[in-house]
């Protein structure tokens, strides 16, 4: 007759167990040894944790691979961002992905189109990027990042089209570089103000 282990011994038994399929050391292994002759019930609860190791490889096995291929369509859909955007009740819902945008205004949304974000977003490690920008934009641009003020006075002058990439910290230089290249006239005033026309 088997004798029937205590729940803390089938619990050790599972220890064991787990530690065993772990590349155990010899010293593990030897004591170990001396628990499984410690008691005939250590044996059968030793006996009884095989079974169910056993029983549960295949399952186990099974649910980690659902269980890893769910991870991996979690971490594909959070490395393709999206934002869904609904214009009104009634109107289609738009779904945003990288490089992708859309106007909203007075309840509706024009269709999606494609933006270089990497280009928008360059004045986070300042720079400026234009592509046929009106001059008078550029200018606005950059009193963003000088001390003083900057003051287009020519329209003409400011409808010219400028394409670049500018450093802001240094609207000065900018400034000097486009007058070089579209030929106005600059003049500082009190070191503070930048009269370009």
């Amino acid at each position: 007759m088997n004798p029937t282990p205590t729940p803390d011994q089938e619990q050790a038994a599972l220890g064991w167990l787990s530690l065993l399929h772990d590349q155990p050391s010899s010293g593990d292994q030897a004591t170990f040894s001396r628990w499984l002759r410690a008691d005939p019930a250590h044996v059968e609860a030793y006996a009884q944790a095989q079974v169910l190791w056993e029983l549960s490889e295949v399952p186990a096995r099974q649910l980690a691979d659902e269980d890893a291929l769910a991870l991996q369509g979690y971490l594909n859909a959070m490395n393709t961002p999206r934002r869904c955007v609904t214009a009104s009740k009634q109107g289609p819902q738009q779904i945003l992905t990288a490089g992708q945008q859309v106007a909203y205004a007075d309840g509706s949304a024009d269709p999606l189109h494609a933006v270089d974000s990497e280009s928008r977003l360059a004045w986070r490690d300042g720079w400026l990027n234009y592509y046929k920008a009106p001059l008078a934009d550029v200018v606005k641009d950059l009193g963003r990042y000088y001390p003083g003020r900057i003051l287009l006075l020519s329209e003409e002058m400011g409808a010219r089209r400028v394409s670049g990439s500018f450093p802001s910290k240094d609207p000065q230089a900018v400034l000097n570089a486009l007058q070089a290249v579209l030929g106005f006239e600059q003049h500082s005033l009190l070191g503070r103000v930048i009269v370009v026309r």
